[in-house]
């Protein structure tokens, strides 16, 4: 789901089978999923929403799916990647961020790091990226 519809047409015509589909909408703030699942994967989508409007986007998450998972990239990138990346990027997030900001929704957190070469579990330094997997609402 993406507000784009650009980027949803796009990802229907090229990407989408028998059991992934794209959808173009807003979902902040609705109380219903349009589709039943038992997760929410969001790639790439947490630190483009402003902050202000974050605690309706994770509130959001958490009263339409009981797990998700969460994958975007470390806010100390943001000092290696292009102009046009950093404007995009508006609400960046560490580890240490990402841990408090999500244990307010999920009993359950848990914090990978990954860059080019794997995934891992502590040593952050080298991440480039963050993964959070989360469980058990609150």
């Amino acid at each position: 789901m993406d507000f784009d519809e650009g980027a949803t047409a796009w990802a229907n015509d090229n990407i989408a089978d028998e059991i992934l589909n794209f959808i173009q909408e807003n979902f902040m703030g609705k109380t219903i999923f349009p589709m039943d699942r038992d997760c929410v994967i969001l790639l790439d989508v947490i630190e483009h929403i402003l902050v202000e409007k974050e605690k309706i986007f994770l509130s959001t998450i958490v009263i339409i799916k009981k797990r998700w998972i969460c994958y975007y990239w470390d806010s100390k990138c943001k000092n290696y990647s292009s102009p046009w990346n950093r404007q995009a990027h508006i609400n960046n997030y560490s580890q240490e961020r990402s841990y408090n900001s999500l244990i307010k929704y999920f009993d359950y957190i848990f914090i990978f790091g990954m860059n080019d070469e794997g995934l891992n579990t502590g040593f952050y330094p080298v991440s480039c990226y963050i993964m959070a997997l989360c469980c058990g609402e609150k």
